[in-house]
This record gives C-alpha cells, sequence and structure tokens, in this order.
C-alpha cells in the first residue's frame, strides 16, 4: 500500500489539506477573540461551519460519485484557500467583522462537506479492495 505512489500522493495532499483546515479553525478563534468576542460568539462560529458541513455531507457523495473525485478535492481546496485568504486579507486591513468570519467558517464547512467523499472515494480506486480496511486506516489518522 505504502509502495502505491498514487496512496502516497493522496494521502499526503490530503493531509496536508486537512491540517490547513485545522489551521484555520485556531486562526479563527483566535480572530474572533482579537475583535473583542466572546466565548459564545465562538461557538456560533463554529456552529456556523458545521451545520452547512452537516448538511451538505450527502449531496457531497453524490458530486464525488458523479464528477471526477480529482477535481473536485481540486475545487473545494481552491475554494477553502480562496476563503481563507480572504479572511485574512479583511482581518489584516480592520475590516473583518464577525459576519464576516462566520461566512467563512460556513464557507468553509461546505467544502469539507463536498472533499471528504471525494478523498474516501479515490482511496479504492487507486488501490484494490485487498488494501481498502488498511488505507482507511491510515487515511483516516490525520
Amino acid at each position: 500500500m505504502w509502495r502505491n505512489r498514487t496512496f502516497v500522493l493522496h494521502t499526503t495532499s490530503v493531509t496536508i489539506s486537512a491540517l490547513g483546515t485545522a489551521g484555520a479553525q485556531v486562526a479563527i478563534v483566535f480572530t474572533v477573540l482579537g475583535m473583542g468576542g466572546s466565548a459564545g460568539d465562538v461557538g456560533v462560529v463554529g456552529v456556523c461551519g458545521l451545520v452547512p458541513a452537516l448538511v451538505f455531507f450527502l449531496a457531497g457523495g453524490v458530486v464525488a460519485d458523479r464528477w471526477p473525485r480529482n477535481r473536485v478535492l481540486v475545487g473545494t481546496s481552491l475554494v477553502s484557500a480562496v476563503v481563507q485568504a480572504g479572511l485574512g486579507v479583511s482581518v489584516l486591513t480592520g475590516q473583518a467583522r464577525l459576519a464576516h468570519v462566520a461566512v467563512a467558517a460556513a464557507l468553509t464547512g461546505v467544502a469539507t462537506a463536498f472533499a471528504r467523499p471525494a478523498a474516501q472515494g479515490l482511496l479504492l480506486r487507486d488501490l484494490g479492495r485487498e488494501h481498502g480496511p488498511r488505507a482507511f486506516a491510515a487515511f483516516r489518522l490525520p
């Protein structure tokens, strides 16, 4: 399994993307608190990211089954990058408001809902079914 170049590249890219998303979530917490927000505001922003992810997971699975999964992953990564860059610029220029942070969290949640099913679907395509359980175990570590 680890000798399969496609599996290694896929797992590495998904891990890097997951680390970026996790880092963005930590940055969002500090952004809300730095803007004078409360712990409740942090919770609201967290819910704004979680609810769209839950709502769109089913649609993300359908899209991952119908469209090329690698393109779905690239598209969702681009959406997340643009959203986070836009939020970063608004924070650095002092223009960010709680609503901006909540919308960024929601858009990132939607992107995650489409990315996860596509990423998991690529595993079995790249490896045989005999490696499926080990591949999923390794893939879920990050």
